[in-house]
């Protein structure tokens, strides 16, 4: 979750040229006078390269540096498009709140631990024997709320293939005024998220069967010495997945390219905690940080 709102929130940095607020200092203010800046129009297009420090899969107690690549589109403010984020339009939106679809895409897991993105740490071994998650797609649908300095933002979507699960996510952010450092401002948001899940999708990430866990011992088992136990079985239940908080960064080096800086910490919740595959192999506190620096192109004004 935390690599999505990452580059979720380099989109946001870089849809829009940042102006100096009211009642900046003098000389902070520069070109159009100040107060927010008129919505795009168009296409607009985004890139972005940076990196980050993650588990190596959810529950790992393992981390790797992994690279951050992103790109996104938009037209106007009604549709937006980016790999982690995915795919949104706003159907509907009135006195600050909106809501739609979306499509977004899950990477699934791979037993090996391995990233093709990683740049250092080592993969991990752990979850060799009890095999892939698929990559699928998510559909569902979001609704957000903007209210002065707060947001609340809640998705709801279900895979429709790999894990075949639900997922729900709750996030709530405080943006206070930005401050303005050598005549540019520095955008501040923070707010704490939550996700829940079903029973398939708790069991597809955390769950343990008979053959996992034979599978599991026979991949560590050495030819001619003992036998290795395998892991203890596991049927995960649905219900809340993680629950943390996430602050976020946003420089402007100037009129289209920011600076981005996220931290974040997620604590997995019992669903997870209590399966082997976290409480024996890895670890129910996850932290994350990365930062990249994006660039906007197009977007007319109003």
């Amino acid at each position: 979750m935390i690599i999505a709102t990452l580059c979720a929130a380099a989109a946001v940095a870089t849809s829009a040229p940042l102006e100096a607020p009211q009642g900046a200092p003098q000389g902070a203010q520069k070109g159009p006078p100040a107060g927010p800046p008129p919505p795009p129009t168009g296409w607009t297009f985004g890139v972005g390269v940076g990196g980050f420090y993650a588990p190596a899969y959810r529950g790992a107690d393992e981390y790797q540096v992994i690279a951050a690549p992103n790109f996104s589109v938009a037209y106007g403010t009604r549709f937006s498009f980016s790999p982690q984020d995915g795919a949104r339009f706003v159907a509907f939106r009135k006195n600050g709140f909106e809501a739609g679809p979306m499509f977004r895409a899950n990477f699934g897991r791979p037993e090996t631990g391995d990233n093709p993105l990683r740049i250092a740490g080592a993969g991990s071994d752990d979850l060799e024997g009890l095999g892939d998650v698929d990559p699928t797609g998510e559909l569902g649908g979001f609704m957000r709320l903007r209210k002065r300095k707060f947001t609340l933002s809640l998705e709801a979507r279900q895979g429709l293939q790999g894990h075949e699960g639900f997922i729900g996510e709750a996030r709530a952010q405080f943006t206070p005024r930005p401050m303005i450092v050598n005549g540019k401002p520095l955008i501040f948001r923070a707010g704490p998220s939550l996700t829940i899940v079903d029973d398939q999708y708790a069991q597809s990430f955390f769950g343990v069967t008979p053959q996992q866990s034979a599978d599991w011992a026979a991949a560590r088992t050495v030819d001619g010495g003992p036998p290795v136990q395998g892991l203890r079985l596991y049927e995960a239940d649905g219900g809340l997945l993680s629950y943390g908080f996430e602050a976020t960064a946003i420089r402007p080096l100037g009129r289209r390219s920011s600076l981005v800086m996220l931290a974040g910490y997620q604590r997995l919740g019992d669903i997870a905690a209590d399966s082997p595959i976290v409480e024996d192999l890895g670890s129910a506190d996850q932290l994350s940080v990365g930062a990249l620096v994006s660039w906007r192109f197009g977007g007319g004004r109003r």
